[in-house]
């Protein structure tokens, strides 16, 4: 079991597969947006979005910190282009509403 704990998915659906898959079920597709692209993007090799590392414990160190991401966020170019991957597809998370479709 421990071989599993760092696993995070098995397979990435695109629209069309989850559109297709669905259908087969007899469902349709509501509404398919996604989120958060800047996250995994342009990352490196070996990048863990679930890794929560400790926050630190003395109060400067936790400001240093978020002044530090906070810094980083302003500077980086997805933060405002993250947004428009979102629209077109491409977030980091999913979220679909499917109904099921009159027989």
């Amino acid at each position: 079991m421990d071989r599993l704990k760092n696993l995070q998915h098995l397979y990435f659906f695109s629209g069309d597969s989850l559109n297709n898959i669905l259908g087969k079920a007899g469902f349709k597709i509501v509404s398919l947006k996604t989120n958060k692209a800047k996250k995994g993007l342009l990352e490196s090799k070996g990048f863990n979005p679930f890794d929560k590392s400790e926050k630190p414990n003395k109060l400067i160190e936790r400001f240093l910190r978020s002044g530090k991401r906070d810094i980083k966020n302003a500077l980086s170019p997805l933060t405002y282009l993250g947004p428009l991957f979102d629209l077109a597809g491409y977030g980091f998370n999913l979220y679909l509403i499917a109904s099921k479709m009159d027989e």
